[in-house]
């Protein structure tokens, strides 16, 4: 099983790590772009949304295509969309942003967990589920403990504005997640092309 289980949870744990690093600073960069709170809370329905209408889409795709492709899917409308929010010089590119997150994000985890599971025998599963979401949620804590440091470095280096050292720092999840992405298909060969 190893083979066929390393990439999908290598992107998981660099995706997983790379969202918790930018978290601390989201709403504040989104504020600094002029978004209101209710702005704000239309990009999480708007992630939310996606997330909740893309996710029976992907279990078709895991179910009559391949685990792979729902993976190159949902890690890729989160790159994808992650770039776009980092990059964007205004509030419509953040939305647009937030639209393209909601195509993949966290839908991603549950794609690359319901393969997991699928793939291990039926007496491992609780077991893979426990050690699935302890994993997630040390990441979740580690990738926010690093913020601070990283913040105090690129301030150092002579990052001077929040708001720039902000952007470097939502820009580093896309970093996180091409690098999982592009693994996928280089050496995760052992990931089925074809349904289960």
């Amino acid at each position: 099983y190893t083979r066929a289980l390393r990439v999908p949870m290598l992107l998981i744990w660099v995706a997983t790590f790379g969202g918790a690093l930018h978290a601390p600073c989201t709403a504040y960069y989104l504020t600094a772009l002029g978004a209101s709170p209710t702005d704000i809370g239309n990009m999480g329905m708007l992630i939310g949304l996606g997330e909740l209408l893309m996710a029976p889409l992907y279990g078709w795709v895991l179910d009559k295509v391949s685990p792979f492709h729902a993976i190159v899917a949902t890690g890729g409308f989160c790159t994808i969309g992650c770039i776009v929010r980092g990059a964007t010089p205004n509030l419509a590119g953040a939305y647009v942003g937030a639209g393209l997150i909601g195509l993949g994000a966290a839908n991603l985890w549950t794609v690359v967990l319901t393969y997991v599971s699928s793939v291990l025998p039926a007496s491992r599963r609780s077991a893979v589920v426990a050690g699935f979401s302890l994993q997630i949620l040390v990441l979740n804590i580690v990738g926010k403990a690093a913020y601070t440091p990283c913040v105090y470095a690129l301030a150092a280096a002579g990052v001077d504005d929040d708001l720039s050292r902000w952007r470097v720092m939502m820009c580093t999840c896309p970093l996180f997640c091409v690098f999982g992405w592009v693994a996928l298909p280089l050496c995760g060969r052992a990931v089925p092309r074809g349904p289960l």
